[in-house]
């Protein structure tokens, strides 16, 4: 999958920004864990699909300008979803699966000065979406992109002075302005996840 325009753009952005303000620290970490997508779709009375929990993995880097609350985050996610198609909906048994590829610039607050430190986050960012449906009746692959929002929690604990372990519990939600519009509904696309990740950063500067 080609990294979309909107990643080099933010990672540009965010350099950019990093220079300007000095910042006073800088940290980078990964994540990988699972999560419950598609809940709408998933839940709607004319639900064609069950969804399979999904697979997420994740990296960030954070710059926390000096004197400040807030971090700036820069966030990538991968998360990958199996669906099948229901029985009673359908006259055919389909199956397929729905990779999606997130680049987020969010505001973070943690106070790492402690052992044990509970933080939030939260920003918006582009999702690039890769549906692609296996089935031989109606097999196709199809690629969007959709403005999407997010925001969690983040539970840490310190392992030395650079390193610590992270529970992050989150909510992510692709394309909000058209949840609320149904003429614009479609498979997959519009709709809301709960994930929940462990993790691991590191402090390099």
């Amino acid at each position: 999958m080609k990294l979309p325009i909107q990643l080099l753009t933010l990672f540009c952005a965010l350099f950019a920004m990093a220079g300007i303000v000095h910042s006073q620290s800088l940290s980078m970490g990964f994540e990988a864990g699972t999560g419950i997508s598609y809940i709408g779709e998933a839940t709607a009375e004319s639900a064609v699909h069950d969804f399979n929990p999904s697979m997420v993995v994740g990296t960030h880097i954070k710059f926390t300008p000096k004197d400040c609350y807030f971090g700036v985050r820069l966030n990538l996610m991968n998360v990958s979803t199996l669906y099948t198609t229901k029985k009673e909906a359908t006259w055919y048994s389909g199956r397929g699966q729905i990779n999606t590829l997130t680049t987020s610039l969010m505001l973070e607050h943690l106070n790492t000065g402690k052992k044990f430190s509970i933080g939030y986050y939260f920003g918006m960012g582009m999702t690039r979406e890769n549906y692609i449906n296996e089935d031989w009746y109606e097999g196709k692959r199809g690629v969007s992109n959709y403005m999407s929002v997010s925001g969690g929690g983040l539970i840490t604990y310190g392992l030395g002075d650079k390193s610590r372990l992270m529970l992050t519990p989150s909510f992510f939600w692709t394309d909000p302005l058209n949840t609320f519009r149904e003429a614009h509904w479609v498979q997959a696309g519009e709709d809301i996840a709960f994930i929940f990740q462990l993790g691991y950063s590191y402090k390099l500067q």
